[in-house]
C-alpha cells in the first residue's frame, strides 16, 4: 500500500474521526523506524518501517506516542534510538522506553489549553514467562521498555503528577487475541500481604481452549487498577489486538484493550476497532466517548451504519459486566462511556394502550402498537 498509495493512505480515511477531531492525538507506536540493526535473537516476530515512513505519522496529526511495547527493541536499541530521532525530528514526544529503565519511565507531558498532561508506557511483555532472554524490558544498564509493575507504576505516576494536572497511563499488557479469560484461570496480581491459593491459580487442564477470549484475565485487570489506585486520571491498554470492554473503576476508565489500528494481522476478530476521545479539564477526565471503525483492506476506515452499530452493541455487551455503560449517540456513528448508572439520563412516559384482541386461530391476540 505504503509502495504504490503512498503512507497518506493508511491514515487518509480517518483524519475526520482522529487527526482532525481532537486537541492532542495520542497513539501506541509498535514498530521502529529504522534501516539498521540486526533482530532480536529470541523472537519469531519483529517489526520495522522505513525511516522515511514516519512522516505518515505527521499527516495522521498523531502527536504523542508511546513506545512501551514489546515491539519496539525488535531491531535492538539501534532500531530504538532510530525511531527516537525520527520522532524528535517531527516534534512528536514519547514516552515508555529508552537506553535504561530510567529513561524508559520518564513521563512525556502536553500542555493545550492550559491543561498539563502526563503520558505514561509500560509494558509487561518481557518474554519471561519463557525465559526468552535478552528480556524485553529496561534494566539498569539495559535498553527496553518501562516494565509494567506495581512499584514503577507508583513510581512513575507520582513524579508524573507532581508535574501535570491529569496522568494518563498507557499499558501494554495481557494475552493476544483474548475477548474472557479461559475457565480456571485465576491468577492475580499478589502483594506484598496478599495469600496465594496456588491450586485455584492453576488453569483447570479440563477446561476448553479458545483462540479468542473476550475479557482481560484477573491478574491483568488487578494490575490496571492499581494504576487508578496510585492516581493515575484514566487507564488505557493495549496489546490483545482485539477490542475489550471498558470498565469503571472507583470513577475512572479502564480501556482494557483498543484492538489494531494500522496492522496487518489477517483474523477477522482484529478488524473492529475504534477512536477512543477523552473529553479533560484541570480537575481530570469528565468524559470520554468513542467511534467505532473497521481495518478494511489493512486500512482503517469509520465503521457506519449496521457496522457501526454492531461495534458500539458488542462493546456495550462486553462493558456492562465491568460497570460501564456504553450509551449510543442518536444519529451519529459514536457512544458515549457512562461510569455511573447516575450519569445515565432516562425519560419515562406514561402510556395507556388499549388493547384490542382479535381471535386468531385459537389465539387472541393484540395488533401492533404504534408508540
Amino acid at each position: 500500500i505504503i509502495d504504490t498509495q503512498g503512507v497518506e493512505a493508511l491514515f487518509a480515511p480517518t483524519r475526520s474521526i482522529f487527526g482532525d477531531a481532537a486537541d492532542v492525538n495520542v497513539c501506541n507506536l509498535e514498530v521502529s523506524y529504522t534501516d539498521r540493526g540486526t533482530p532480536h535473537p529470541t523472537k519469531t516476530v519483529v517489526f520495522r518501517s522505513r525511516p522515511e515512513n514516519i512522516a505518515g505519522l505527521a499527516y495522521a496529526g498523531v502527536d504523542l506516542v508511546t513506545i512501551g511495547n514489546n515491539h519496539i527493541i525488535d531491531y535492538g536499541e539501534i532500531g530504538m534510538l532510530d525511531t527516537m530521532d525520527g520522532l524528535e525530528s517531527l516534534g512528536i514526544p514519547w514516552c515508555g522506553a529508552g537506553s535504561n529503565e530510567i529513561f524508559a519511565l520518564q513521563p512525556a507531558f502536553w500542555t493545550e489549553r492550559g491543561v498539563r498532561l502526563g503520558f505514561l508506557g509500560l509494558c509487561n511483555r518481557t518474554g519471561r514467562q519463557w525465559n526468552y532472554q535478552p528480556f524485553l524490558d529496561a534494566g539498569y544498564s539495559k535498553p527496553g521498555f518501562a516494565y509494567l509493575l506495581p512499584d514503577n507504576l507508583a513510581k512513575s505516576i507520582a513524579a508524573a503528577g507532581a508535574l501535570s494536572d491529569v496522568v494518563i497511563v498507557q499499558g501494554h499488557s495481557g494475552d493476544e487475541y483474548q475477548l474472557a479469560p479461559p475457565p480456571g484461570a485465576l491468577g492475580r496480581w499478589a502483594g506484598p500481604d496478599d495469600v496465594i491459593d496456588i491450586e485455584a491459580a492453576v488453569p483447570d487442564p479440563g477446561a476448553p481452549e479458545f483462540r479468542f477470549l473476550n475479557e482481560p484475565t484477573p491478574g491483568e485487570r488487578a494490575l490496571r487498577r492499581q494504576a487508578i489506585d496510585l492516581g493515575a486520571d484514566a487507564m488505557i491498554n493495549h496489546h490483545p489486538h482485539v477490542l475489550q470492554g471498558f470498565e469503571s473503576y472507583q470513577g475512572k476508565l479502564i480501556a482494557h484493550s483498543l484492538g489494531n489500528f494500522v496492522f496487518d494481522l489477517t483474523y477477522i476478530e482484529t478488524m473492529p476497532t475504534l477512536v477512543l476521545t477523552l473529553e479533560i479539564d484541570k480537575s481530570g477526565v469528565v468524559g470520554q466517548r468513542f467511534t467505532p471503525a473497521f481495518i478494511d483492506d489493512w486500512i482503517p476506515r469509520p465503521a457506519t451504519g449496521n457496522l457501526g452499530r454492531e461495534i458500539i452493541g458488542w462493546l456495550a455487551e462486553a462493558s456492562r459486566p465491568m460497570n460501564a455503560l456504553v450509551v449510543p449517540l442518536a444519529g451519529k456513528s459514536e457512544a458515549r462511556i457512562l461510569l455511573s448508572r447516575a450519569d445515565a439520563d432516562s425519560t419515562v412516559i406514561e402510556h395507556e394502550a388499549a388493547f384490542d384482541l382479535i381471535a386468531q386461530d385459537g389465539y387472541e391476540v393484540s395488533p401492533p402498537l404504534v408508540l
